[in-house]
């Protein structure tokens, strides 16, 4: 996209400060390991910038497949364009999040629509991820489980009211 804008740029070299607003159109991104893409429609992402504070408020986007929605709120705090820490919020009654097949990725895969917040906070060295949401109808996720021991062994995925058969393959369905 394009931006433009008036930001004001002061103080010191290694503690420098940015204040303004800056426009940008024509916004779009990709999210390779989930093979989707966003874009906003006829509406300006409005960055402000406040000292050591960029935030980004109330701004839809949406898949480029489904016309999917989300608002996203974004704020990142630096100092001199440094030691970054951010937080971002995530809304969607339905937001089309996963577009995969067994060749992207053999671990899980599939097509997936999810509902609720997601919310991301975060610095240079970790990312916590706190997600509160259902999958919405037509999400359909495998994930090849080859030997029961591995469902007993993991603990990263917890399989809650959903129906679990006795398959190489199980569809979580919705």
């Amino acid at each position: 996209g394009y931006a433009t804008g008036n930001l004001k740029l002061y103080g010191l070299i290694n503690d420098y400060q940015v204040s303004g607003l800056a426009n940008v159109d024509d916004v779009g991104f990709q999210i390779p390991y989930l093979n989707t893409y966003y874009r906003n429609k006829n509406e300006e992402l409005i960055l402000h910038f406040n000292s050591d504070t960029i935030a980004i408020e109330n701004f839809h986007v949406f898949d480029s497949i489904y016309e999917t929605r989300a608002i996203i709120d974004v704020s990142i705090r630096h100092r001199g364009f440094k030691n970054m820490e951010y937080q971002l919020s995530i809304n969607s009654d339905s937001l089309f999040v996963l577009n995969t097949n067994e060749y992207d990725n053999n671990i899980y895969y599939g097509n997936a629509f999810l509902g609720g917040n997601l919310f991301v906070k975060g610095n240079s060295r970790e990312t916590i991820l706190d997600i509160n949401g259902e999958a919405k109808k037509g999400t359909k996720l495998m994930i090849p489980l080859f030997q029961s021991k591995e469902i007993r062994e993991n603990q990263f995925i917890q399989f809650s009211g959903t129906k679990i058969e006795a398959e190489s393959y199980h569809p979580l369905v919705k």
